[in-house]
């Protein structure tokens, strides 16, 4: 479109103005810039965003809320009033330019992106990462909280979990990922939930403009400073190199980008690699940064698409710097009540109502998960084993054991140690956790597998030696390993291994072994510089090398000498977790070439999920085993000491439905189990089946926006989050609690039974 005036007229939305702010007051602001005499209306959806109040709005538009207008409507509103002002009109708002380009888009009114380019914005964005020449991080887009634990348990945490559009959450431990997953698929009401890795070095973005497939510019920024949001403060700007730009070039041609676009990236600290982290198809937030350092996108997008001459403008630094403004408001606020959560706060993330839109393009909250029931296939292992515990007489809740699930587990188990014995020439050997679950059907099953016992207290030793268990194939760990404490010591023992916390724990086991017990290695634990833990040796004080060094001297006169290395994968990922151990391992060989010392057993502790057993552990285990033999040539067997990975599925935990109601637009059921039962419910995601009471089958409950209450009158008594509920769930079926053959079983407790 031509205009005949010297200056433009520009609608920009998305005006909100705080810690995580819209990109249009950016924008007007770069537009007078550019035309001090421009006609700049700013449009949004609510009175609480801030940027309404600025003078670089000539006019403001409220528009009714997502909730209350047809989309096509509401596309065509906006482009009437675009029309009715001569304007053209930048959309702020991812979902808004997705509006727009679904029912505006053959406008040359709105510059936004066509909807198909918009597309290949949503995460993970390959096509931009490979136009780009970019890497990705691990990225994974899932409908079930099942499938993003089992990601996050091998990539580890921290990571991050987004929405397929909207909101990015920082997540630090896998409880935390449950609650993010709720809540970005509560506000967002998304099927899809992107859990990606994170990524440590510097944040990089592109923002560009470009008209019906033409880069018209673009600039380079690097964050200097950031809010605690992770959003832009400050940042130095500088040129494309001409390789990016032409590749930029070329790939906006072929999506017939037509508006303003961000592509944010990190270089990684460790091999400085660029990673694509996003793509936004409108202006970012620090958009007027660009423009006081010489980069003024907004006008370039602006003249190109109005025909209007651009003035020339420079820059007078490289980088540019937020700070905070105060203005007057152009109309009444209302007072913000103290200690009220709803209250609209600077904070406020989506007063725009981006999520009332979202709502809207998703169907609503009840589109989570399938409602499609899949029934469980009859010859699934756990529901043939589980079918013959049903046939025996039970009263809910009732934890099934079953025996057939354990045996065909540890049989996996141990084909795994043998392979990885055969394949790297060293000895590896199993040592169940007892106190996982210590179940005396479980520590029998462990002992007619020929694995060792890893116990950590001299109560779970005997009770181990009861079982018919021999002492040297007993190993002691953790700190009270000789509790509980009698006068005679608690008698003579042998062990196959004792691994130590401290130089006080290292000294006493020592004399211990002087005075008539006996074990075959003598193990310290040592702490990885890169992980925060009470336990085991601290190799980054000085004092604490010294006293270990000494300790190990000493002991190397009783017994052969060790390293336990003991950090949950499950918390850390599987990658994470091997570059620790390699840390542990070289601090090792330097104590080796020190003292003269020869490591002979490497313990590597457990922490594994179930699910590692199924997929990666034979990768992993076998990657640990050489790394040792790379390192620590002299050692002669490795110790590997799983126990959720082998006993969680080999419980479920039977309970029947007390009754199902409606809330807050989601389904709440309450059975007769609660945390008493499954007391590690908030821990990981439990599978959930369902068995109707005037049916023999079983159906799989998948992930969805409803919940799973237990029976107790405790706030926290929730089993399971995100799950869907179907409607023909009802009073007196039965539920069946998956995967409680763990912790779950072993910190059961009787609060709220009668008992």
């Amino acid at each position: 479109m031509r205009y005949e005036c010297a200056s433009p007229r520009v609608i920009v939305s998305g005006t909100h103005s705080g810690p995580n702010p819209s990109p249009a007051l950016g924008i007007a602001r770069s537009i007078r810039y550019a035309w001090q005499h421009a006609q700049v209306d700013g449009l949004d959806y609510s009175t609480a965003s801030t940027g309404l109040h600025s003078k670089a709005f000539d006019a403001v538009h409220i528009m009714p809320s997502w909730k209350d207008v047809g989309l096509a409507d509401a596309a065509q509103c906006l482009l009437s009033i675009a029309k009715k002002r001569n304007a053209v009109m930048i959309p702020g708002l991812d979902l808004e330019a997705e509006i727009l380009a679904r029912y505006a888009s053959m406008s040359h009114e709105i510059l936004t992106p066509p909807i198909f380019a918009i597309e290949a914005c949503k995460k993970p964005a390959t096509d931009f990462a490979v136009a780009l020449d970019l890497l990705t991080p691990r990225t994974l887009s899932a409908s079930t909280i099942e499938r993003l634990w089992e990601f996050a348990s091998i990539v580890g945490c921290p990571l991050w979990i987004k929405g397929p559009r909207y909101e990015a959450i920082h997540v630090q431990n896998l409880s935390d990922l449950v609650r993010a997953t709720n809540r970005i698929q509560s506000t967002w009401s998304a099927v899809h939930v992107v859990a990606q890795e994170d990524l440590v070095g510097i944040e990089e973005s592109i923002a560009f403009c470009a008209l019906d497939g033409r880069l018209l510019e673009a600039c380079y920024m690097v964050k200097t400073q950031r809010t605690e949001q992770g959003k832009t403060w400050a940042g130095r700007v500088t040129e494309l190199t001409p390789a990016t730009r032409s590749l930029l070039s070329v790939h906006l041609a072929k999506l017939e980008w037509t508006g303003g676009g961000e592509i944010e990236m990190v270089r990684r600290q460790q091999d400085g690699q660029l990673y694509l982290i996003d793509v936004n198809p409108r202006f970012p937030a620090w958009i007027h940064g660009a423009t006081v350092v010489g980069c003024n996108l907004p006008a370039h997008l602006v003249a190109s698409a109005t025909g209007i001459n651009l003035p020339s403008s420079r820059g007078d630094s490289q980088e540019f710097v937020r700070v905070v403004d105060e203005i007057p408001a152009k109309f009444p606020q209302r007072p913000m009540k103290w200690g009220v959560v709803n209250a609209v706060s600077l904070g406020k993330m989506h007063p725009s109502d981006m999520p009332g839109l979202a709502r809207r393009l998703n169907g609503g909250a009840r589109a989570h998960g399938s409602k499609e029931l899949r029934a469980v296939p009859g010859d699934d292992p756990t529901l043939q084993s589980m079918s013959l515990r049903l046939a025996e007489e039970f009263r809910t809740p009732h934890h099934a054991f079953l025996s057939e699930v354990l045996n065909e587990r540890l049989i996996k188990f141990t084909t795994v140690l043998k392979a990885v014995s055969r394949s790297t020439g060293i000895d590896v050997v199993g040592a169940y956790s007892v106190k996982t679950n210590p179940n005396q059907r479980v520590v029998e099953s462990i002992k007619n597998h020929s694995l060792l016992a890893e116990c950590i207290s001299l109560s779970e030793s005997d009770y181990c030696l009861a079982l018919g268990i021999d002492g040297s194939h007993i190993v002691l760990n953790g700190p009270a390993k000789w509790w509980p404490i009698t006068s005679d010591g608690g008698g003579r023992r042998t062990f196959y291994a004792v691994n130590c916390d401290s130089y006080e724990d290292l000294k006493l086991t020592a004399a211990r072994l002087r005075d008539g017990d006996a074990t075959t290695y003598l193990g310290a634990r040592i702490c990885p510089p890169s992980v925060t833990s009470r336990f085991g040796f601290d190799v980054g004080a000085v004092d604490d090398f010294l006293a270990l060094a000494r300790g190990l001297v000493d002991a190397n006169t009783i017994a052969r000498i060790g390293v336990h290395y003991h950090v949950a994968p499950s918390s850390i990922g599987s990658s994470a977790w091997l570059s620790s151990l390699i840390e542990v391992l070289k601090f090792c060989r330097e104590l080796e070439r020190t003292t003269g010392l020869q490591f002979r057993m490497v313990d590597l502790g457990g922490g594994a999920p179930a699910k590692y057993l199924d997929s990666v552990y034979r990768t992993i285990l076998e990657q640990a085993t050489n790394a040792v033999i790379r390192l620590l040539p002299n050692v002669a067997e490795i110790v590997c000491e799983p126990g959720k990975m082998l006993v969680e599925p080999s419980m479920v935990t039977l309970t029947t439905v007390i009754s199902v109601t409606r809330r807050s637009n989601r389904r709440v059921v309450v059975i007769d189990a609660s945390i008493a039962d499954v007391p590690d419910a908030s821990s990981y995601p439990h599978r959930l089946w369902w068995k109707p009471r005037d049916s023999s089958k079983w159906y799989k409950l998948d992930g969805g926006h409803d919940v799973v209450y237990g029976r107790l009158c405790m706030e926290n008594d929730v089993v399971r989050t995100s799950v869907y509920i179907p409607d023909l769930l009802a009073s007196g079926d039965l539920i069946a609690i998956l995967d409680t053959g763990g912790y779950d079983y072993s910190m059961k407790y009787t609060f709220g039974s009668g008992e």
